[in-house]
């Protein structure tokens, strides 16, 4: 039950190794424990071993915990007991909070590895540790009752606001380019001034990722206090010059004026410019420490709203707002958590990101931004000021200071007094800030629908803040986060054409509403530690599947109404084409019915027909084209449609054109697979795996 990091002089068969480390021993008194070794060979095996990092350590973590357990019990009954999955079961619901799907998952992971020894339908591995005894246990295990998980909320559908999820991903796209752009607008009027060019270099030369670049040191006695006076000094005045009120806002947020200064005096913005000036020492040009106003004293406290930060490097609301920008992609968390600068792909085109789905290995790239769009200026903007902050070889694209902005990835907006962005969007929506004005002459009623979520994200997440015990209050309230996965759903749903309402069910020949598929289900999300809804949501709703393109109205929507009479084209191209198995064929060539044996009626077929007119073993009978059912048929298929998923990323920056009529082959294609049986595109799969069919390029 030891956990260690170095393999050196252990038995492989005894270690759970992931990526060469031992991640777990087998304790010497239980080598000859057959139960477990099978386990342990389980992570041996090429399907274990082919999956990503993270994966492999996700099924260790769980595999671990049911093998300790295991352990305890074999040394209180001598053996391992018949019933083992039953205890299990009763023990985690016990010892953790794990209850429904979750608990189901946990326990049929682990039986579901065992079938796959024995299983009449799973078993896939020969292993010489296997024991009748074994089938018993999978006899006694436990069923489950599945429930039906939550449909996951959407921007559209956490609340009723009126809005579709179209309006929405449009108004939050909107707003997040307003925001890169303004703090860049802002960025350029003030470092016009070159004395303050110079403060902000040296700011960034004494530490690039603590004080004074992330805020104005407070506490008297920090070796760099008198530093920042003076530097921030340099900021002040410079934001003074600007006469910019939006600045003096933004820079004041931290100190605001009190009710004792200028009091007859009714303009808010004269009273604050008049209060930053208070501040600026007018000998020296430094922040003060103290102001007096009636004999009353003042200090100043931490300044980190606007600082030397937003200056140099990204915005902590910039930052923000370039993550919700990857959402309104369809980015969902785990991609943009693993995207990096070189996957942000720019020329004189446009500009995509590739990204990874879950954490799987294969990467998909956007849609092009193309030059001179708004997005794609915006994207253009914080390029430019992220290669300025983050050096080194590929960085990681999305990165909050670990001090001052760390937890603002979740948009928790409203969550916690102290956070930046709290602030900047608390701001955002109260109508007499500068911030909401300026950004309302900009977007107009284009901003409403995300304001309008925004509010009520607020004004939960300050209500749970205030009944919080962290805070006196008595009671916890869950908080609500503009997150990117929320954002993420919304784009899947304008892509499927629901728009946040439900879609209705189609009947199919793939559904199997049986115990058996679910649980299998829940398996596979138990063993890339998702929950059944994260996998749906991540792989199953995103895929292009043949049961997921099952019409022509369907295709029409993913590519787009404009291209609706291409569409009825490939609708065409693919009636006039027949789909039919060896036997009908050979009915259709007038090939007697005596012959049984499948491959020699392939053989015969083959000869009758002569060449291919396809790429993927079509041929042409009497003016029809004819693709027949075989393994090798779907292997080409599938081999051909992986190629243009490959292509079609290079197709969008070179031509428009080539990729439509990619995408259109590539519909084309999955009706066709559509057509087959599911056993032989399971052979197919196999073959086109082990195989590898080259095509030319398209580019």
């Amino acid at each position: 039950m030891k956990l260690v990091v170095d393999n050196t002089g252990k038995d492989e068969k005894h270690v759970i190794l992931v990526d060469g480390k031992v991640k777990w021993e087998l304790p010497d008194d239980m080598h000859f424990q057959n139960f477990l070794l099978l386990y342990i060979d389980y992570t041996k095996r090429k399907s274990f071993r082919d999956l990503s990092h993270e994966t492999k350590l996700n099924i260790t973590r769980v595999l671990v915990t049911f093998l300790n357990y295991t352990i305890v019990l074999i040394r209180k009954y001598g053996a391992v007991p018949s019933d083992i999955f039953s205890r299990y079961t009763y023990h985690i619901k016990s010892t953790t909070n794990k209850t429904g799907n979750t608990l189901n998952s946990t326990v049929t992971a682990m039986i579901y590895i065992l079938k796959l020894y024995g299983g009449q339908k799973e078993k896939v591995y020969d292993c010489e540790y296997w024991i009748p005894e074994f089938y018993v246990m999978i006899t006694k295990a436990p069923t489950f009752t599945w429930e039906e998980p939550n449909p996951k909320q959407s921007l559209s559908t956490k609340y009723d606001l009126g809005f579709t999820s179209t309006e929405m991903v449009e108004s939050l796209l909107l707003l997040c380019c307003y925001i890169i752009n303004t703090f860049d607008e802002k960025r350029k009027l003030l470092l016009q001034n070159s004395s303050l060019e110079k403060a902000v270099l040296e700011s960034f030369q004494i530490s690039s990722n603590n004080y004074p670049t992330y805020a104005l040191i407070s506490d008297l006695n920090h070796p760099k206090y008198n530093v920042s006076r003076r530097l921030y000094g340099e900021l002040a005045r410079a934001i003074i010059a600007t006469d910019d009120n939006w600045l003096i806002e933004r820079f004041m947020h931290d100190n605001p004026y009190p009710d004792e200064f200028l009091p007859d005096e009714s303009d808010i913005k004269i009273r604050r410019k008049e209060w930053l000036k208070r501040w600026v020492n007018k000998r020296t040009g430094h922040i003060k420490t103290l102001v007096t106003i009636n004999k009353k004293k003042y200090r100043i406290q931490t300044m980190k709203t606007y600082c030397m930060n937003d200056l140099h490097g990204l915005s902590h609301e910039v930052v923000f707002a370039m993550q919700c920008i990857l959402g309104c992609h369809r980015i969902q968390s785990s991609g943009v958590d693993r995207m990096n600068l070189n996957d942000v792909i720019s020329n004189n085109k446009g500009v995509q990101f590739k990204y990874f789905k879950g954490r799987g290995k294969k990467k998909y790239a956007t849609p092009v931004l193309n030059k001179g769009t708004l997005p794609y200026k915006t994207v253009q903007i914080f390029l430019e000021h992220f290669k300025q902050q983050h050096s080194g070889v590929n960085p990681k694209l999305i990165q909050y200071h670990k001090l001052r902005g760390k937890t603002d990835g979740k948009g928790q907006i409203g969550a916690k007094k102290e956070g930046r962005l709290d602030h900047f969007f608390i701001d955002l929506l109260d109508e007499n800030t500068e911030v909401h004005k300026h950004m309302k002459a900009e977007l107009k009623e284009e901003a409403a629908p995300i304001l309008a979520f925004l509010k009520k994200i607020l004004a939960n997440n300050l209500m749970a803040m205030k009944n919080s015990p962290s805070y006196g209050g008595d009671k916890k309230m869950p908080h609500v986060s503009l997150n990117i996965d929320l954002i993420a759903r919304a784009r899947i749903e304008i892509e499927d054409g629901k728009s946040g309402a439900a879609e209705p069910k189609e009947n199919s020949e793939y559904d199997k509403p049986t115990f058996e598929e679910k649980a299998e289900k829940e398996v596979g999300a138990m063993l890339t530690a998702h929950s059944l809804e994260t996998k749906q949501s991540t792989y199953e709703n995103r895929s292009r599947s043949p049961e997921k393109i099952k019409s022509m109205r369907r295709f029409a929507a993913q590519v787009g109404d404009a291209m609706e009479q291409d569409a009825r084209a490939v609708e065409e191209l693919f009636n006039k084409t027949k789909v039919l198995n060896l036997k009908a064929v050979a009915k259709l060539l007038g090939i007697e019915d005596t012959i049984k044996e499948q491959k020699d009626l392939y053989g015969i077929i083959n000869q009758e027909l002569g060449d291919v007119i396809g790429d993927i073993g079509d041929v042409d009978i009497d003016g029809k084209r004819i693709v027949i059912q075989t393994p090798l048929t779907a292997a080409l298929i599938l081999s051909k449609i992986k190629h243009i998923e490959n292509e079609i990323p290079r197709l969008k920056l070179d031509s428009e054109k080539k990729t439509l009529k990619a995408q259109l082959h590539r519909a084309y294609l999955d009706m066709l697979l559509a057509e087959f049986s599911s056993s032989i595109i399971k052979e197919g799969e196999l073959m086109s795996k082990k195989y590898n069919f080259p095509f030319s390029s398209m580019v």
